[in-house]
């Protein structure tokens, strides 16, 4: 198996390949549409890069809302000012209110600038009614896949395909040809689709503006709002470094002769990110703009008013899982939990209770986390999808985990973190980001005796608040805590 800093170093090389310097479609560069789609491919070469299947009958609902939408909104076309395209979620804030965990209150931003809204529910039904002017991409996905199948056999399509693929195949000779072309091939083909009728849709309703999370994941809207002058803006919504394929773009991609799909501007939670994409040289200082971020300041604060260490219970370990790690995690949290069952080296036991966040794209792989549940039934536990993360850390004792931002998000509310190194992450999360100088807030964790030895030594309460204030402190190096809010902004995009 490929570390994912190992692929990712592959990528930033392939960036500066002639051929992907050089192969267009429609008019744009060809290697950031297809880009994110084989990076993901190549992190799982054994894997299935394909989107997860449907049952038949779904699938027909699904077009036939697609359809519906399509329809509705190019003969009735809602006048926007802003196109905004996110996954609607919610976190409920401690003084009650309900916000977008990314993009804060949006109900604040449309009092200022009518939206036109595009949801992109990870696995989940879509809403039966939803208003004019809201669209989800569990219908229009649908339908710009079955029509992306016709377009992929187009000469055109299969040529630009074919120059991608032999450009980057002799980097990952791990990964069979034919699916890197068939992932190329789809990328390109659903890309020419869904641009299609972004384009009408931005003409139809006038928006002048875009804002999405997740860009690498909306290459066609980042480009058709680009195609009709829009201004695109990107709202940060997980963790990335220089050395990510997603942001790794460079001063000499701006000189390239054709249009890239890619935003014009960038808005991050703090210092380290806006480094990262300076350092990287495609994004200019201003087009680079630091933004509160909208849940961390009051989170931060509930927990220094709140969080007391009980010595009187074990340790309470949060892990939020994620897809390529799932193998090596399991191994490392079933070996620490059956060593403490054991009594292995503990005064007591047990000496933690741990807590397993499941990430919502691992949502059809709960049940390899629940069988370690049912080994462990009095230290092992899985949150509901229904938990929200940061309510869920005001409590915990511990964060630990590979290369998620919720490890970011714990130095920022003071929680001491473990970093786990293994499976495709052995370079633990400081290296495989480049986040040198939080090193020192970090406790870094090879297996299970050393995540075990962690929390022998973080069970007495002294090292424990001497740990949490040590953290708590080096957040200011990754995150702004004063300055404007993302709803600011983005009333301004």
């Amino acid at each position: 198996m490929l570390s994912h800093a190992e692929v990712n170093a592959r990528f930033v090389a392939l960036d500066s390949h002639p051929a992907l310097l050089s192969t267009t479609f429609e008019g744009w560069l060809a290697w950031p549409i297809v880009k994110e789609r084989l990076w993901l491919l190549c992190l799982e070469p054994s894997g299935d890069s394909s989107r997860s299947r449907v049952q038949a009958d779904d699938a027909v609902r699904r077009i036939a809302s697609g359809i519906r939408q399509v329809a509705s909104h190019l003969t009735r076309p809602v006048a926007a000012d802003l196109g905004l395209f996110y996954e609607p979620r919610s976190v409920e804030m401690p003084d009650g209110r309900l916000i977008h965990p990314h993009l804060g209150d949006i109900a604040a931003i449309e009092r200022v600038r009518p939206l036109l809204r595009f949801h992109y529910v990870w696995g989940q039904r879509a809403a039966h009614r939803r208003r004019h002017g809201t669209l989800d991409d569990l219908g229009v996905g649908a339908v710009v896949a079955a029509a992306a199948k016709a377009v992929r056999a187009m000469p055109s399509l299969a040529k630009v395909a074919g120059r991608l693929v032999e450009a980057v195949e002799g980097s990952f000779p791990e990964v069979a040809r034919r699916q890197l072309y068939s992932a190329a091939a789809d990328q390109l083909a659903r890309f020419r689709v869904r641009f299609w009728f972004l384009r009408r849709l931005f003409e139809a309703s006038k928006v002048r503006s875009v804002v999405v999370l997740d860009w690498d994941g909306k290459v066609a809207e980042v480009a058709a709002g680009k195609a009709v002058g829009a201004r695109v803006t990107e709202v940060q919504h997980g963790m990335f470094s220089t050395d990510e394929p997603d942001y790794s773009w460079t001063a000499a991609h701006r000189d390239v002769a054709n249009f890239m799909p890619i935003p014009d501007r960038v808005v991050v939670f703090g210092p380290f990110w806006a480094r990262q994409l300076a350092v990287a040289g495609y994004w200019r200082p201003g087009e680079i703009v630091e933004a509160i971020n909208p849940v961390l300041g009051p989170y931060r604060q509930e927990r220094a008013d709140t969080y007391q260490r009980r010595p009187d219970r074990p340790l309470i370990v949060l892990f939020p899982t994620q897809p390529y790690v799932r193998e090596a995690a399991l191994k490392l949290f079933g070996t620490a939990l059956e060593a403490q069952a054991s009594g292995c080296g503990y005064s007591r036991k047990p000496q933690f209770r741990l807590r397993v966040k499941v990430h919502p794209l691992e949502r059809q792989h709960t049940e390899a986390y629940a069988a370690l549940a049912r080994l462990h039934p009095d230290t092992c536990e899985i949150v509901g999808n229904e938990r929200d993360a940061f309510a869920e850390m005001l409590k915990v004792d511990v964060v630990a985990g590979y290369t998620s931002l919720m490890l970011l998000e714990a130095v920022a509310l003071g929680i001491p973190v473990l970093s786990l190194r293994g499976g495709s992450a052995p370079e633990g999360f400081c290296d495989t980001f480049g986040t040198g100088e939080i090193r020192d807030a970090l406790l870094d964790c090879d297996d299970a005796p050393s995540l075990l030895a962690h929390l022998v030594r973080l069970d007495d309460v002294e090292t424990y608040t001497r740990m949490s204030r040590s953290v708590r402190e080096h957040a200011s190096l990754v995150y702004t805590f004063d300055g404007a809010t993302v709803e600011e902004i983005i009333a301004d995009a």
